[in-house]
């Protein structure tokens, strides 16, 4: 996969697919980016059309996010 240097988007990181868990219309997609890991949201077209699976090196485009703190 190819980083979109013509995207409007600025926070754009490469990662490693390590997870994907099918929801009813989405998928979360659990990436490692270093040693730091980010959850992020696709259609299931997105998947299919992408090829995403667990192994796969992507880049991840930042529209939104939300954050959550574990201890």
């Amino acid at each position: 996969m190819e980083n979109q240097a013509s995207s409007m988007t600025t926070s754009i990181l490469r990662g490693k697919v390590i997870e994907c868990i099918d929801d009813i219309e989405q998928v979360d997609v659990k990436l490692a980016i270093d040693s730091h890991f980010i959850w992020a949201r696709i259609t299931r077209w997105a998947r299919d059309e992408l090829e995403i699976k667990p192994g796969k090196w992507v880049y991840a485009q930042i529209k939104s996010l939300s954050l959550t703190r574990r201890l």
